[in-house]
């Protein structure tokens, strides 16, 4: 496997993840800050908000603070995707510009 990294402008409170995973199943979780998520490749199954949908590539998922979710994988062998994590300080500043 290769990695790369790459130089992200971007305000001081916000995380972003890039991910790939080849998981069975993972635990449902939260997260302190919004997580605004996108599918790349692949795909998964999602569960929020007592729904499950299915996560193909270009879905685009959002996730309140603290609002439990868990993800695992459906047809696909994997699922490649890319997301951040905005906390309201992080908000505030994209907002103000």
């Amino acid at each position: 496997m290769e990695l790369s990294v790459v130089p992200v402008d971007k305000p001081e409170d916000m995380n972003a993840i890039a991910g790939r995973a080849h998981f069975a199943k993972t635990a449902e979780d939260i997260h302190e800050a919004l997580v605004v998520a996108v599918t790349e490749n692949g795909g998964s199954v999602v569960k929020s908000r007592g729904q499950v949908e299915e996560a193909t590539p270009s879905t685009l998922f959002v996730f309140n603070p603290a609002e439990p979710h868990a993800g695992w994988m459906g047809w696909s062998e994997r699922w490649q995707y890319r997301s951040m994590y905005l906390t309201q300080t992080a908000l505030d500043q994209l907002a103000a510009g």
